[in-house]
């Protein structure tokens, strides 16, 4: 590149250009415009908004002024389904003799944190008519799910602006005898052997 530069270079050396034998030259007219000019943008400078801060230009843009309405979800427009997938993709059978899938529906105040209702669901293996079209169980083959028992409804919605928020909770809970009806819980050694022997990670699918 330098190479191509020197050829394209008619000159081939610099050139300079001397004022009355000076490379840098001043005039007493051009100190004479330079100082009012200084002095004007020192006192422009001084009265400026910047400099005092008086008159500062503020936007204001609203952070959340998009009405979120509430949603009402149901078995007739959407069915929560719950799935243990593990790190290699496997769907986990769900034995309630080892571990179980509790679903709430929370409201929590959002200036507080303070939880004000908790709706917990009665939850069941899923079966084809808990979908509204049953052949989206079949087709999908959606084995091993948890699902709401009954028509029960969830209400999802709330920002962080916004005073309450309602959303679901899932949790995976290790069996604990008398929690469940007619469920006889395997050993703690056996039900921790069976987590750590199984799996290494877990992902909870769900699927509407």
């Amino acid at each position: 590149m330098d190479c191509l530069c020197y050829n394209l270079d008619c000159f081939k050396m610099p050139l300079t250009y001397l004022i009355k034998g000076k490379r840098n030259y001043f005039t007493a007219f051009g100190c004479l415009m330079s100082f009012p000019l200084f002095f004007i943008l020192l006192i422009s400078f001084f009265l400026s908004d910047l400099f005092l801060k008086q008159y500062p230009i503020i936007s204001n843009l609203p952070i959340a002024d998009a009405t979120r309405p509430y949603l009402n979800f149901d078995k007739s427009n959407m069915t929560f389904a719950f799935r243990v997938v593990t790190n290699d993709n496997s769907i986990a059978e769900i034995d309630p003799t080892y571990f179980s899938i509790q679903i709430t529906n929370e409201v929590v105040n959002n200036t507080s944190h303070e939880v004000i209702a908790i709706d917990t669901k009665t939850t069941k293996l899923c079966e084809a008519d808990d979908f509204v079209d049953p052949n989206y169980f079949i087709n999908y083959s959606i084995t091993n799910a948890t699902c709401i028992n009954g028509n029960s409804s969830f209400v999802i919605g709330g920002y962080w602006t916004d005073p309450m928020l309602s959303y679901v909770r899932v949790f995976m809970n290790p069996c604990k005898n008398g929690t469940v009806n007619g469920v006889v819980c395997k050993t703690p050694d056996e039900i921790i052997s069976y987590f750590e022997n199984r799996f290494s990670s877990f992902n909870l699918n769900y699927l509407s």
